[in-house]
C-alpha cells in the first residue's frame, strides 16, 4: 500500500510538472523575454543619460572657459569715455621710449563695426617725430604690451640713421 501511494503521489506530482509545463511554461518564458526586453531598454536609457550627463558637463565647462575668455577680451577695449587715458598712454610710452613727439594729434573717432548692441570705434591719434630706429622699436614694443588694444594704421619714415623722421597713426580701438 505504502507503494501505491508513492506511485499516486510520483504520478500526481508527474502530471503537474507536465501541465505546467504545457500550459504555464510558455507563459512564463514570454514574461521572461518581456522582461528582458524591458530591463535592456532601462539599461539603454541609463547610458544614454550618463552620456548626456557627461556632455552636459563638458558642455557646461566649455561654456564657462568661453566666458572668461570673452570677459578677458571686452577688458582690452576701453569705453569711447576713456579717450584720454589712451592719449594719455601714448604720450607716457613715447616719453619712456625718448621720442620727443613734435606733433600729437586726435582725431575724431571713427565707427569700425556695429556688433549687436555693442559699436566699436577707433579712436585716431597723429603722431610725428624724429629718433633712431632703435626707440622706435622700444616705443611699438611698449605699445604692444598695453593692456587695451591699440593698432598702428599708418607708419612712414624718412630720412637717414641716426635721426629719422617718423609719422603715424595709432588707433586705439575704444566700445560705445
Amino acid at each position: 500500500m505504502w507503494k501505491n501511494k508513492v506511485t499516486i503521489i510520483f504520478a500526481a506530482l508527474t502530471v503537474f510538472i507536465f501541465v505546467d509545463l504545457i500550459f504555464f511554461l510558455p507563459g512564463q518564458i514570454s514574461n521572461s523575454r518581456n522582461i528582458a526586453k524591458k530591463l535592456k531598454e532601462v539599461k539603454e536609457k541609463i547610458e544614454s543619460l550618463d552620456r548626456d550627463i557627461a556632455n552636459k558637463n563638458n558642455f557646461l565647462n566649455t561654456k564657462k572657459s568661453f566666458e572668461e575668455k570673452l570677459l578677458d577680451i571686452q577688458s582690452r577695449f576701453l569705453s569711447k569715455d576713456d579717450s584720454t587715458l589712451i592719449m594719455s598712454e601714448i604720450n607716457n610710452l613715447a616719453k619712456k621710449s625718448n621720442l620727443e613727439i613734435t606733433n600729437f594729434r586726435p582725431r575724431p573717432l571713427q565707427e569700425i563695426v556695429k556688433h549687436g548692441h555693442i559699436t566699436f570705434y577707433y579712436l585716431p591719434v597723429d603722431l610725428k617725430f624724429e629718433t633712431s630706429f632703435h626707440r622706435l622699436g622700444e616705443f611699438l614694443n611698449r605699445l604692444e604690451k598695453l593692456d587695451f588694444s591699440v593698432e598702428l594704421t599708418e607708419l612712414k619714415m624718412k630720412g637717414e640713421y641716426p635721426d629719422t623722421s617718423i609719422t603715424m597713426q595709432i588707433c586705439g580701438v575704444v566700445r560705445e
